[in-house]
């Protein structure tokens, strides 16, 4: 008889980082991005806590996680953004993704942040409390680990989950105050 073997949630925090799980991370990352990262773990930038799967030691699924005080119309908020989810190949479509996403939002909610936001696809995202948002988006692009441009959005993927007694609201403006997630 077969056992399923045990999946390992582990939290890192971004200082805590050591190269050689650095390296696994970039590796993991390659084939769900196409390589853009190069050998980076990130793809615009650091991030505060990555939550990692791992079973019987080896890597299968990582996703990031950052803290930023955002404006929404007039209103500074925080919010925790997600970001750079993969997960091995021989394992997607076990619910490794979103047991990432759920320590996320947990993490989330023991933060000051009052929402979760990503970019990324409803199909999968919609069903783990994550509704389409419509703002306009303000950021700034970011291309070859340099800032570029300040761009303003009206179609884009941005992914929005209540945290808590917060309600987003689509008509204001978004201001990132930085890169996308």
């Amino acid at each position: 008889m077969n056992e399923t073997p045990t999946v390992e949630m582990l939290r890192t925090e971004e200082m805590r980082l050591t190269q050689t799980f650095e390296s696994e991370i970039a590796q993991l990352l390659k084939e769900p991005f196409h390589g853009v990262f190069g050998s980076r773990t990130f793809f615009q930038n650091r991030h505060y806590i990555r939550f990692t799967a791992h079973i019987d030691g080896i890597l299968i699924g990582h996703l990031a996680l950052g803290l930023r005080a955002v404006t929404l119309g007039d209103n500074l908020l925080d919010v925790i953004g997600i970001a750079e989810v993969g997960i091995d190949m021989a394992f997607r479509g076990q619910g490794i993704g979103r047991r990432l996403v759920m320590a996320a939002l947990e993490e989330g909610r023991q933060s000051p942040a009052s929402f979760a936001l990503l970019f990324g696809d409803t199909n999968i995202y919609g069903g783990m409390g994550f509704a389409k948002a419509s703002n306009p988006v303000t950021s700034t692009s970011f291309e070859a680990a340099r800032t570029g441009k300040t761009i303003t959005e009206t179609e884009h993927p941005l992914m929005v989950c209540q945290l808590g007694d917060s309600v987003w609201n689509n008509d204001l403006p978004l201001d990132l105050a930085g890169f996308r997630f």
